[in-house]
């Protein structure tokens, strides 16, 4: 696994467009039209793109992921819960992407 940090989402996706196999966008969204947990949902070099908690994340981001890997929605009970913290769901969505691939390597990560 790595962890890149960029300034924005277009630096981000400049610096993806330019690997040689960038693998897939996707997202987490309350808005998802695909479980997080399906089975096969996710592959060997995906990337997970997790927004804000009150913004989620921007347009751009949203469709580049609903073009190449998707958008899954963790469930919650939003008459209790306004919304999952970032760091619970980037949780959520990096284990089952884990458990699915069995802790399989993913894509690059050299400087």
């Amino acid at each position: 696994m790595c962890v890149r940090v960029h300034d924005d989402w277009d630096a981000f996706y400049e610096y993806w467009r330019g690997l040689d196999a960038p693998g897939r966008l996707v997202a987490f969204s309350k808005f998802g039209a695909r479980p997080h947990a399906e089975e096969g949902a996710y592959r060997p070099g995906d990337w997970l793109l997790f927004g804000a908690e009150t913004t989620g994340l921007p347009d751009a981001a949203m469709n580049a992921c609903k073009e190449t890997g998707g958008v899954r929605r963790i469930p919650i009970d939003e008459s209790h819960v306004r919304s999952l913290n970032l760091s619970v769901s980037c949780g959520i969505g990096v284990y089952e992407a884990l458990r699915q691939l069995d802790g399989s390597p993913s894509g690059p990560c050299e400087d």
